[in-house]
């Protein structure tokens, strides 16, 4: 008589996945677009940023978090990691 948990190991199909060596932001938020040149063109797009400068100068910055979240994601992004 058995007592007590046993196990049985069985092969998978799976593999380990393959690790990257870059990592992409995808962020929805918040920005003060009325300080670019052309708003409109900011609004409801995708913004492909690859600085800090390019971030800040599509989407505007200004160091209120928590109306305008984007700023946030600029700020910890660019200077915390």
């Amino acid at each position: 008589m058995k007592h007590g948990v046993y196990i049985e190991e069985q092969g998978t199909a799976l593999t380990a996945p393959i690790t990257g060596n870059a990592s992409i932001q995808v962020v929805i938020g918040t920005a003060p677009v009325h300080m670019v040149a052309n708003p409109a063109a900011a609004v409801n797009v995708p913004i492909l940023a690859n600085s800090a400068a390019e971030a800040m100068a599509a989407l505007g910055y200004v160091d209120d978090f928590e109306n305008y979240t984007l700023c946030q994601t600029m700020y910890v992004t660019n200077n915390l990691f």
